[in-house]
């Protein structure tokens, strides 16, 4: 399995969008513009994912939403609580890990699935 980890793009503060909550907090203006020019670089890697994971929070939807739609793959997109903010590692990476052909995108919105990436060797 290959395994792809993006964090979400630059999000507003919470309340600067009108968000009352976390989970409701979307990217902002230079989030989604930066943004698009990583999905960008994907596409012209000509890059393809079997399966492309995001938390349900806003900014990690929009970001994954927005790679998904750069590459042509929005039917591959599917969300998942297991990437939320506070998620234990392994609930993430015991789904996955099934899915032993595949090549996995994954929006990530918890800063413990990004620290805990390394733990494993990259596409392992």
């Amino acid at each position: 399995m290959k395994l792809c980890i993006l964090r979400h793009g630059i999000a507003a503060e919470l309340g600067e969008d009108g968000s009352q909550v976390d989970s409701e907090r979307k990217l902002t203006r230079e989030g989604r513009e930066k943004l698009k020019c990583v999905a960008d670089a994907l596409g012209e890697m000509e890059m393809a994912f079997d399966l492309i994971l995001s938390s349900p929070y806003a900014r990690a939807r929009q970001t994954a939403e927005q790679v998904a739609a750069r590459l042509k793959c929005e039917k591959r997109l599917k969300f998942s609580k297991q990437l939320e903010p506070g998620a234990a590692f392994e609930s993430v990476t015991r789904p996955v890990r099934l899915l032993e052909e595949s090549v996995i995108y994954m929006a990530a919105d918890g800063p413990n699935v990004a620290a805990n990436s390394g733990r494993r060797r990259p596409y392992s």
